[in-house]
């Protein structure tokens, strides 16, 4: 499990022209909102004792987001570990109640949405649970969607556009075949990748981007979806002495789409 021994703290950051921006910094969870300018402390999540991991952030507008986060003790709750998920409205962080397939001990191993009413959350029980915007709701999935790395120690990155078009990448999963999995027309289908996925990044249906390596950790490259196939490319060469360093993937919006914890 990713952890860190730093206190979360929400903090908001206005002034952005009525925009809305999701940053992670390294002390915590930043958020930022409309308001007076400046940054402001909204709230904080356990304490410098606590066992902060499996971090992840979600924005999909301005008046929606999610972060959720495996913590304890925290002052949140009566267990000594729980995984906690709060909701940006816009206005104020809330905090929400997840459901029993999705409470500690199971780990939550990635996850995205379209809109505040299409949040998918993806656990190491191999299941996919989703809220609606109201209710949540599970579908098992099949046993090739999440691919561990090693063991039984899984990460996942998706795309999720509606409730009828997801993608699932199994993070840092070398085992051949490589693949994906997309949810669409009521099942999921296995689809090939030309590279090991390191991050996803979806930008449409007909344009999803990862970084990764080539089969068997080779080479850093790209590959794009174009809604038939994918493609990839190549990093370009740097200058001799240089290095080239790669983190994620940009996306074009305000804010991060998501954020992954320190891995150990």
């Amino acid at each position: 499990m990713r952890t860190s021994r730093l206190a979360w703290r929400l903090i908001g950051l206005s002034g952005l022209a009525g925009a809305s921006a999701l940053i992670i910094s390294a002390g915590g969870l930043t958020a930022a909102a409309s308001g007076s300018s400046g940054w402001r402390i909204v709230s904080t999540i356990g304490s410098d004792s606590s066992k902060i991991g499996n971090g992840d952030l979600v924005v999909t507008g301005p008046a929606s987001a999610w972060a959720s986060w495996t913590c304890g003790p925290c002052p949140s709750g009566s267990k000594p570990d729980q995984n906690l998920m709060q909701q940006w409205n816009g206005k104020s962080w809330n905090q929400v109640e997840l459901p029993a397939d999705a409470s500690y001990p199971t780990a939550i191993e990635g996850m995205q949405a379209s809109s505040a009413s299409n949040l998918w959350l993806f656990t190491n029980k191999r299941q996919a649970v989703v809220f609606n915007g109201s209710r949540w709701s599970v579908k098992d999935l099949p046993d090739w969607v999440i691919r561990p790395i090693e063991g039984d120690a899984a990460s996942v990155a998706s795309a999720v556009f509606s409730a009828s078009d997801v993608w699932a990448f199994s993070i840092d999963a070398a085992r051949e075949p490589t693949l994906a999995g997309h949810f669409a027309g009521g099942s999921w289908h296995q689809v090939f990748l030309p590279i090991i996925p390191g991050t996803a990044v979806g930008l449409g249906p007909d344009d999803i981007w990862l970084y990764g390596f080539a089969k068997n950790f080779g080479s850093r490259m790209l590959a794009h979806w174009n809604g038939k196939s994918w493609s990839t490319l190549s990093f370009p060469q740097v200058a001799k002495g240089a290095t080239l360093v790669t983190s994620s993937l940009a996306r074009r919006q305000v804010g991060l789409d998501a954020w992954r914890g320190v891995r150990p």
